[in-house]
C-alpha cells in the first residue's frame, strides 16, 4: 500500500484498500459468529477513540501546534492503555511495526520522559562508537549481530535528531539504488554488453556512468 501511495498509483491503491477492507470484514465476521462483536462495534469504537483523543476539536482543550496535537494523543492513549500498569503500557507499539519505525517510536517515547541527548553531538558520537564496536566484534568473531543492531539503532537516533524519518530516508535510498542499477544495465545493453558477464570492476564503471547521468538530469 505504501508503494501505491508513493507512486500515486490510484488503481493499485484501490486494490490494496480492498484487500485491507476484506481483512476487516473477514475478522469481524468470525467475531460476529462467535458472539464477540459486530461491524457496528468496530466503527463505533474508532469513532469514540477519535473523539476522545481530539479534545481540542470535540472538547474544551487547546492545541496551538501539530506537536500539541500529537502530545495530547499520546497522553490520552497512554491513559487508556495503562489500566493500572503504566510500565507495561509504555512501549505499546504493534509487534508488526517495521523495525525502523519501531526504533524511532521507542526513542521518541523515552525522549519525552527526559532520556535523550542534549544535542546532535550525542547521537553522532554514539554512531561512531557503535561502528567501532562492530569493527571489534568482526575482528573477534563474537557479538556481530548485536553490535550491528546497536549501530542501526544509533543511526535511527541520529536521523531523529536531523528531523528525518529513518523509514522514509531508507525507502528513498532503496528507490535511488534501484533506479541507478536499472540505468546501469541499460547503459551496458547500449554498448552491446551482457551485464551479468562483466567483472565487478567494469560493473563499477557503468555504475559511475549511471550516477553521473543521474546528477546531470537532476
Amino acid at each position: 500500500m505504501l508503494d501505491a501511495i508513493e507512486k500515486q498509483d490510484m488503481y493499485n491503491l484501490c486494490e490494496e484498500l480492498g484487500d485491507l477492507l476484506l481483512q476487516v470484514i473477514f475478522h469481524t465476521q468470525i467475531a460476529s459468529e462467535a458472539g464477540d462483536f459486530v461491524l457496528q462495534d468496530v466503527l463505533q469504537g474508532v469513532i469514540q477513540k477519535l473523539i476522545r483523543r481530539h479534545p481540542h476539536v470535540f472538547g474544551s482543550e487547546k492545541a496551538e501546534t501539530a506537536d500539541d496535537v500529537v502530545m495530547t494523543w499520546d497522553r490520552i492513549k497512554k491513559e487508556e492503555k495503562a489500566n493500572g500498569n503504566e510500565d507495561a503500557a509504555f512501549f505499546n507499539d504493534p509487534l508488526g511495526l517495521p523495525a525502523l519505525m519501531g526504533a524511532t517510536s521507542t526513542q521518541r517515547r523515552v525522549a519525552k520522559v527526559g532520556f535523550d541527548w542534549s544535542d546532535i553531538d550525542g547521537p553522532w558520537g554514539k554512531v561512531e562508537e557503535e561502528l567501532q564496536e562492530l569493527k571489534n566484534a568482526l575482528a573477534d568473531g563474537i557479538g556481530i549481530r548485536e553490535e550491528l543492531g546497536d549501530l542501526m539503532f544509533a543511526v535511527v537516533n541520529l536521523s531523529r535528531f536531523l528531523k528525518l524519518d529513518a523509514e522514509e530516508v531508507l525507502r528513498d535510498t532503496i528507490h535511488k539504488f534501484q533506479s541507478r542499477f536499472l540505468k546501469m544495465v541499460e547503459l551496458c545493453k547500449k554498448d552491446g554488453l551482457d551485464f551479468q558477464k562483466l567483472p565487478l570492476n567494469e560493473m563499477d564503471l557503468f555504475w559511475e556512468k549511471a550516477k553521473f547521468q543521474e546528477k546531470v538530469v537532476n
